[in-house]
C-alpha cells in the first residue's frame, strides 16, 4: 500500500474521477488521538474544483453509507461503532465515486427487484448487527439464491454468516448499519462483477506527488 505520513495508509484508490476533470482520488486510514480507525479523503491536484468533489464524496459516505464526520480532519469519516469495517469503506468509496456532484444522495432502499428470481429480495433487520436476505418468492431455488446474494455480502464488506439462519449475515461489531447494507444490496446480487471491478481500479495507476499534479492534475 502506498503510505503518506500526514495521510496514513492509502486503502483505495480512484485514478480518474470522470466527474471531476479526471482528477485521481483516494481514500486513507489512520488512527486519531483515541486509537480509533479515521478514514480521509483525499486528492493531491489543485484544481479549482477538487475542494467540492471531496467534500461532495464524504458527504455521500455519511449519507449513503452511515459513516460520520471526524471532528478535526478535512473529510476525515469514521464509523460510528468505531471499528475498522475495511472492505465496506474501499466499496463505499467506489460507489460514490460514481456519482455526479448534482445526483442527490438519498439513502437507498433495502429492497431490490432480482431479475434472477423474478421477485423483489430484501435486506431485513433483525438484531445485534445481524441482517437476514429474503424473498417474495418461493421454489426450489429461491434459497440458492438467497445464500448466493449472502455471499455477496460476505466478500464485499467482510461480513460473517449467524447460525440461527442459512440467509443471514451480521457484523462483528454487534452493531446495525442500515445504510451501507441497502447501498451494497445491489452490488451483492452481482458480486462476481463488483469483485472485478474493485480489483481493476486498484490496479490502475498511482498517485502522482503533488509538484507532478501541480503541473495539470
Amino acid at each position: 500500500m502506498h503510505i503518506k505520513p500526514e495521510l496514513g495508509r492509502r486503502i483505495q484508490l480512484h485514478s480518474m474521477d470522470p466527474h471531476c476533470s479526471d482528477i485521481t482520488v483516494a481514500v486513507y486510514e489512520q488512527l486519531d488521538k483515541s486509537g480509533q480507525p479515521l478514514f480521509i479523503v483525499h486528492s493531491y491536484s489543485r484544481k479549482d474544483e477538487v475542494g467540492k468533489r471531496l467534500e461532495f464524496l464524504a458527504e455521500a459516505m455519511v449519507q449513503l453509507g452511515g459513516m460520520e464526520r471526524a471532528s478535526g480532519a478535512a473529510h476525515g469519516l469514521r464509523w460510528p461503532c468505531g471499528e475498522r469495517h475495511l472492505a465496506a469503506t474501499k466499496r463505499l468509496f467506489l460507489e460514490v465515486c460514481k456519482l455526479s456532484m448534482d445526483e442527490a444522495l438519498n439513502p437507498r432502499p433495502g429492497r431490490l427487484h432480482d431479475p434472477k428470481l423474478g421477485a423483489d429480495v430484501s435486506c431485513a433487520t433483525r438484531w445485534q448487527g445481524r441482517y437476514e436476505i429474503v424473498a417474495e418468492a418461493e421454489g426450489s431455488g429461491v434459497e440458492s439464491r438467497l445464500k448466493a446474494i449472502c455471499a455477496g455480502y460476505l466478500k464485499l464488506a467482510e461480513m460473517e454468516r449467524w447460525q440461527e439462519s442459512e440467509t443471514g449475515v451480521q457484523f462483528a461489531c454487534g452493531m446495525s448499519h442500515d445504510p451501507i447494507m441497502n447501498l451494497l444490496l445491489f452490488r451483492a446480487m452481482n458480486a462476481r462483477a463488483a469483485l472485478r471491478e474493485q480489483d481493476m481500479m486498484a490496479s490502475r495507476g498511482v498517485l502522482a506527488a503533488p509538484s507532478a499534479q501541480a503541473q495539470g492534475t
